[in-house]
């Protein structure tokens, strides 16, 4: 349960429905993403669809997932039916490193009301693939 709770902050962070309109900022947020300091990793793939792992290979199902949207500042998750915190929203704002490789997310507001869940909370993401 400690596992998935950093991972669902993780998912939460970066999963929000749909793509952006901002070719720049989606492609910013495109890719796979590790909490700074835990085990969680989350893959923001171009067709506005995230999901988080336990795993940096992304091996098995992920344990939480859905859509996202990311304007260059701000990355809602939307989590899909049947995922850890189904049907939940949370906001974060974003800003980048300049060079693209760290993410520091602030939070803003999380729906999930799942047992144990912690994401509400800032973080930094770690790059881990374009």
């Amino acid at each position: 349960m400690l596992v998935v709770l950093p991972v669902m902050l993780l998912a939460v962070l970066f999963g929000v429905a749909g793509c952006s309109s901002d070719d720049g900022a989606a492609d910013q947020i495109h890719g796979t993403w590790r909490v700074e300091d835990q085990f969680a990793y989350t893959e923001f793939a171009e067709d506005g669809t995230w999901g988080v792992w336990t795993n940096n290979d992304l091996v098995g199902d992920a344990y939480d997932w859905g859509t996202y949207t990311f304007d260059g500042e701000t990355l809602v998750f939307s989590n899909a039916e049947g995922s850890y915190c189904d049907g939940a929203v949370a906001i974060w704002t974003v800003e980048f490193s300049d060079n693209g490789q760290e993410a520091r997310q602030t939070f803003v507001e999380d729906s999930c009301t799942a047992p144990g869940v912690t994401r509400g909370q800032d973080m930094v993401l770690v790059r881990q693939t374009p």
